[in-house]
């Protein structure tokens, strides 16, 4: 986050939001913020801030104690502090809990809640903290590794929208059994009509096992990306991006050519715009 504040408020970050506005292009930011907005470092004065894992242990690693009164008043003071710089177009706020599969609450209130639920307890909470900044907002649910199966017991405020984000899929198939499932199940609690899809059919560091030393290329296939969509937009979702991390980089550029690359985006534009 420190990073991407820097880079903001620099000359390429200013003149990038320029060039957005003047060719009427949207910016959103997805971001696993729950480390900025509950620091770590509060662990050793604070260990109820945060999670107790499965043997019963406070942690300061992962997500926090969403049960904690005195943890949530940190994070509303922090995230109205981020709200100063994260101004998302669109009104739609990504604030993601950590990234991990295993990084949730077992103190005895949390762990009356599946991770989806609990997930969904931040969220419903979150966007309460951004409403009071910007009415207008809206904030994402996000289905992904553990938080995929619909949530089952909290049910989302006014403004929660669905992210659906099935990381980890084999894309010469269409989605799992499991992950079409658990798609549909959500849909039944987040309304179709503002329902996200985050896929990762252009993202280099994925199909590079996030290790920098390899920079494999993408894999893509028109075809399976037209297929996704079309089951997508078959259960009324009309919203979708990708991540196309480390495909847009000069190193990436050298390696599989700028002109074959941008090519791509284009076919993957055209996709979306059902050409």
């Amino acid at each position: 986050m420190d990073s991407l504040k820097i880079f903001l408020k620099s000359p390429n970050g200013q003149l990038l939001i320029d060039l957005c506005k003047k060719n009427k292009i949207e910016v959103e930011y997805e971001c696993h913020v729950l480390q900025e907005i509950l620091p770590r470092s509060l662990f050793n004065n604070h260990p109820e801030y945060f999670r107790v894992d499965t043997n019963g242990v406070r942690r300061g690693d992962l997500n926090m104690c969403f049960s904690s009164e005195e943890a949530w008043f940190v994070v509303e003071r922090n995230t109205t502090e981020l709200l100063k710089w994260i101004q998302p177009t669109t009104n739609r706020y990504f604030f993601w809990i950590d990234d991990s599969y295993d990084g949730f609450c077992h103190c005895d209130k949390c762990n009356l809640y599946s991770p989806s639920d609990q997930a969904l307890l931040y969220e419903n909470r979150m966007l309460k903290i951004i409403q009071k900044v910007n009415p207008k907002a809206s904030l994402a649910h996000l289905a992904y590794a553990s938080t995929l199966e619909a949530p089952k017991t909290i049910k989302p405020k006014e403004g929660i929208f669905l992210e659906f984000a099935p990381i980890g899929r084999n894309y010469e198939d269409s989605l799992s059994s499991k992950q079409h499932k658990a798609l549909k199940k959500n849909l039944e609690i987040f309304p179709k009509r503002t329902a996200h899809v985050l896929e990762y059919w252009l993202d280099a560091s994925m199909f590079s096992g996030w290790d920098r030393n390899k920079w494999n290329k993408v894999p893509w296939n028109a075809n399976y990306c037209k297929r996704d969509i079309e089951l997508y937009r078959s259960l009324g979702i009309c919203s979708f991006t990708t991540f196309a991390t480390w495909m847009l980089h000069q190193h990436y550029f050298e390696l599989y050519g700028q002109d074959e690359t941008v090519e791509i985006l284009k076919e993957y534009g055209s996709l979306l715009n059902g050409d």
